[in-house]
């Protein structure tokens, strides 16, 4: 009996996380201030080698690109995509802007000095918050918060770091943060896609 309740509960949570996550998605004002807050706090974090960090919404426009692709959404899926590229690129200028202003340079930010070693770890540590933010959205019982601060150390510093390094002239960093945000991207995704396809599968 337990076991069938437990079963009915989980179908409805995933039936309906597919709609919410696009809801979650969308650019709005909160999307947006939560956005520009979180890439500010880094900022401002890295600047005195600090790691402060908030759950940045990106996480859910990111999330929906795999959730889309395992849905069959192609609609879904390219305007989730024009979406994300958008909300990109605003955090990147406003990155660059705001670094500007407070005259932030790469000069003695610890994490700028690691950010082009071991990008297999980074892209390993993406893969597996990525599936476990899948998870945490999909499926009862499980926090999305816990998930949605390792996904938000894997996409706001090198976003945040690229701002920084064009405010700086400094192409090497722009590079390695660029590179590193791309892998974090991409494992993310992939990591999601594979849990998705899991849980499609058993519902």
């Amino acid at each position: 009996m337990f076991w069938d309740n437990f079963e009915i509960v989980r179908k409805i949570k995933i039936e309906n996380s597919y709609q919410e996550l696009f809801e979650k998605s969308k650019l709005d004002f909160d999307f947006a201030f939560l956005s520009l807050a979180g890439l500010s706090i880094c900022i401002l974090g890295l600047s005195i080698n600090s790691s402060a960090m908030i759950i940045a919404p990106l996480i859910y426009s990111i999330l929906v690109l795999p959730a889309a692709v395992v849905w069959k959404d192609k609609e879904g899926f390219f305007s989730s995509l024009w979406s994300l590229f958008l909300e990109l690129i605003i955090g990147f200028v406003f990155c660059v802007a705001l670094s500007y202003v407070l005259g932030v340079d790469t000069q003695g930010i610890d994490f700028i000095t690691n950010l082009g070693q071991n990008p297999l770890s980074y892209f390993l540590v993406a893969t597996i918050a990525g599936s476990a933010a899948a998870l945490s959205l999909f499926w009862p019982g499980v926090s999305e918060k816990l998930t949605g601060v390792a996904v938000s150390v894997a996409l706001v510093p090198p976003m945040a770091i690229m701002g920084i390094a064009v405010a700086d002239q400094s192409r090497e960093v722009l590079l390695n943060a660029t590179v590193n945000l791309s892998l974090n991207l991409v494992g993310i995704i992939f990591g999601a896609y594979v849990i998705l396809q899991f849980i499609k599968s058993r519902v």
